[in-house]
């Protein structure tokens, strides 16, 4: 295995990422060693000997090649040239590097920096610790074992403080472990340790080998989290990954917020400074390349390569801003990128395969570019559309032999990882259900569900088991993927799910006051009040994959749980009568959550009452003769549709008013299939109007038709951007939200079966909670004229930190009962 040359005072050239030993022709990138063989290298040498000026092509013969002929040498000179642009992953039309001058010779272009060896004698991952002191904004979460140390007391915050003097304990960063307080020999023991792993870790990098006969030796994994500069936040809610480590695990690079601004930073993982990538603003997701020289990072729908020694950023992919559809992106070791996207057949090159009957959707797969100029699908869906419905493909790593690593989405909790031949085409299931991915140079498959960073071995190509859990509560992106990063070394760096945010329960009345409702503030979402006024059904975010609907009595405060396995989120509401409850679960297997009823004492079995191949949410249910209005979301061009639900008595007429169907009855339903998306459906009181949200994600207003037929829709007037409708007691006056307010219109006659509405006015404003993808967390109380909101006690809390896990693998020594607790 290469190492780095110890021979204190040997020249060493750095320009780039790059350092050169001209003595021995090595070369290194981010510390890695950059095959390059005996001409190009001596090439590289006189380029950099000769301090920017130009190397004449006479020069370089009589140097390296002074007994060829001129043919011999004009043909050597071209390729060690070419070598040597292919070592430093550079080009000859846009040059980095080495320039070409035409009839001339060759000129290096970037600055360069002759160094002594003794200036880098510290491997350049080790913290270098003077005066005991501990890196900057490096904690530390484990000792040496690997055991997370208990949360410290006052006693040990103030030990460290003397230990370490007051510019660390004021400084915000987090100081050793209360062991080490006695003084800076027992901490520097410590950082030995880390650089122990660490330079074994960058050993193994070196190899570059993707087989190893047996795992390295050294001490177990170490915990470490670096704390971000005061203006960042690592924003949490955005869909891709953000987060990406350097193959040689030394950098990691994020997508952070700065005021309000995304931008993509690197920084070492002992280092103090956060860099700032230029030309990246307006970015929400990112992949590194294999040899971590260029960033693919997606803005405003589409995918934008930036060269990270040049910095310059281009657009590479097509210019329909629909096209990338789900920003996950991966590169082959030969710098080819992967895409996951949805475009029409028209728009790329290549074949899909046949999606089976009904409309097609548009070729959501994995797409594929040599240089970004030309996008072929190439991946259409595996598995068919009757069997599985729409499949979503994300790219998630690209192995050295070319196979990429990649992951499937059909529902909610079907994921799985596939390993692809690509070659011929073959698809070998790894792990399921699964999603994110990565298979280290040992052959371990690091992937990711329910919250956690799990590690299987796989044994001749395929999982076996047990399973390790790495790491819990990761932060996730939409889809399931985890927020996270490994190397080939043995490093991983993750972000952790921040606290859930409590909302207090409040009243509020027409004029904007408020009274606290006096319920335990808790993490709620707001779903149904009974017609009495009495109940209310709550979901309640008990982590963030676990979920359940409640009763809450508003009188006595009695809280009863209808629903353990809730969806998210969760969606309910009562039964005219309030003697269920009608949710969504997938009680019995269901891929897709169906609507169901479960009895007001919470504890009957379901009963399943609409019987559906694609998710169901319920959100009104006015009275007994009135349909039971929900949303279906399907894989379609208008994925999310109004449905009715209208119960059926023995002799095919609808229940009386006054009665209300027991759950067992039969249900006829009707899907109102218009274009664009419709959602947070209301029936009025007297089951005569239905108001929902037309559009939701660009323009959206509120429409307004009347049942049965529903056949012509009255947009309310101005309620552009407006959503999540609800009917007063008299069904003559319809609330929405728009922006901070809530606002009423009122219906002001009925014309030719059409409703007209008065302009409507702002009722009052606050900082309640949002109307989310499904639910207007917002209700309306008709025996107190009253609403019901919620508002967080507090912002939920940014995140702040990356973790990082050193030598990570060294777990799968243990046994996974071990492991399963660690976070």
């Amino acid at each position: 295995m290469d190492q780095a040359p110890e021979k204190r005072g040997d020249p060493r050239y750095r320009f780039g990422q790059f350092d050169f030993e001209a003595t021995t022709g090595r070369l290194w990138r981010n510390g890695l060693v950059v095959r390059l063989q005996g001409q190009p290298g001596q090439v590289l040498a006189m380029l950099l000997a000769a301090d920017g000026q130009v190397v004449s092509r006479e020069q370089l013969q009589k140097t390296l090649w002074p007994d060829d002929s001129y043919g011999d040498f004009d043909t050597g000179l071209n390729t060690a040239i070419k070598k040597l642009r292919q070592a430093l992953d550079d080009s000859a039309q846009n040059p980095r590097f080495v320039e070409t001058l035409p009839r001339m010779g060759y000129r290096f272009l970037a600055p360069v920096t002759r160094v002594e060896l003794a200036q880098h004698a510290q491997p350049y991952l080790t913290p270098v610790v003077e005066s005991g002191e501990a890196p900057a904004e490096v904690r530390l979460e484990a000792g040496a074992s690997g055991q997370a140390p208990a949360e410290p007391g006052p006693a040990a915050l103030a030990a460290r403080t003397d230990a370490h003097g007051p510019d660390l304990a004021s400084s915000g960063l987090s100081a050793p472990p209360a062991e080490f307080a006695a003084g800076p020999s027992k901490w520097l023991r410590l950082v030995a340790a880390i650089a122990v792993v660490v330079i074994l870790a960058a050993g193994v990098a070196a190899g570059r080998r993707w087989v190893f006969p047996a795992r390295m030796a050294g001490p177990g994994p170490l915990r470490l989290a670096i704390a971000l500069p005061p203006d960042q936040e690592v924003v949490a809610n955005l869909r891709g990954r953000t987060i990406a480590l350097s193959p040689d695990g030394a950098e990691v690079y994020y997508v952070a917020s700065v005021s309000g601004t995304y931008q993509i930073f690197r920084r070492k993982l002992t280092g103090t400074d956060s860099e700032l990538i230029p030309g990246t603003d307006g970015a929400t997701a990112l992949a590194l390349s294999r040899n971590g020289s260029r960033l693919l990072f997606h803005r405003d729908g589409q995918a934008w390569l930036v060269d990270l020694d040049g910095f310059q950023a281009r657009k590479v992919a097509p210019p329909d801003d629909s096209w990338v559809a789900q920003p996950y992106f991966a590169f082959g070791e030969d710098g080819a990128m992967f895409v996951s996207g949805t475009a029409n057949s028209a728009q790329v090159a290549g074949e899909r395969a046949e999606p089976g009957a009904g409309p097609e959707p548009p070729a959501q797969g994995i797409y594929f570019s040599a240089d970004g100029s030309q996008w072929v699908l190439e991946m259409p869906s595996v598995v068919s559309y009757e069997l599985r419905g729409g499949e979503y493909q994300f790219p998630l790593q690209v192995l050295p032999d070319g196979k990429l690593l990649w992951a499937a989405a059909w529902a909610p909790r079907e994921r799985a990882i596939y390993l692809r031949d690509r070659r011929t085409g073959s698809n070998r299931l790894l792990a399921e259900p699964a999603m994110n991915g990565h298979i280290t140079p040992d052959g371990i498959l690091l992937h990711y569900w329910q919250g956690e960073l799990r590690a299987t071995r796989l044994n001749g190509g395929s999982p076996g088991e047990p399973t390790w859990t790495i790491a819990k509560d990761v932060l996730v992106a939409s889809w399931g993927l985890a927020q996270a990063s490994a190397s080939d070394n043995g490093n991983l760096v993750y972000l952790e799910a921040p606290p859930l945010a409590n909302a207090q329960l409040l009243w509020v009345d027409e004029a904007g006051r408020e009274s606290a409702i006096p319920a335990p503030a808790r993490p709620y979402s707001l779903l149904d009040v009974s017609r009495d006024g009495k109940r209310l059904l709550v979901g309640l975010s008990e982590s963030y994959i676990t979920r359940s609907i409640w009763s809450y009595h508003l009188s006595n405060g009695e809280w009863i749980r209808l629903l353990d396995d809730a969806t998210e989120p969760p969606a309910a509401v009562w039964s005219p009568g309030g003697a269920y409850a009608i949710v969504n679960s997938y009680s019995g297997g269901l891929r897709f959550p169906n609507i169901m009823a479960v009895l007001a004492d919470g504890r009957s079995p379901l009963q399943r009452i609409a019987p559906s191949p694609y998710g169901q949410f319920p959100l009104s249910w006015s009275s007994a003769n009135a349909p039971l209005a929900f949303v279906r979301s399907e894989v379609k061009e208008t994925s999310v549709d109004v449905g009715l639900l209208y119960p059926q008595l023995e002799d095919g007429h609808s229940a009386p008013n006054e009665s209300e169907p027991e759950p067992g009855v039969a249900w006829k339903q009707r899907m109102l299939e218009w274009p664009s998306e419709q959602r947070h459906p209301a029936i009025s009181p007297d089951g005569k109007l239905l108001a929902f949200t037309q559009g939701y994600a660009g323009a959206r207003e509120i429409q307004v038709c009347m049942l049965p037929d529903c056949t012509e829709r009255v947009t309310v007037p101005q309620s552009q951007q407006g959503h999540a409708p609800l009917w007063d007691e008299t069904g003559k006056v319809l609330f929405f939200r728009l922006g901070d307010g809530v606002y009423a219109a009122r219906v002001r006659t009925l014309a030719a079966d059409r409703p007209v509405f008065h302009a409507p006015a702002r009722l009052f404003a606050g900082n309640y909670l949002q109307p989310n993808f499904w639910n207007r967390e917002m209700l309306y109380d008709s025996t107190s004229r009253r609403f019901l909101m919620a508002r967080r006690l507090k912002p939920a809390e940014p995140v702040r930190q990356i973790h990082v896990v050193l030598n990570w693998e060294s777990l799968l020594a243990e046994s996974p009962s071990k492991t399963a607790g660690r976070k």
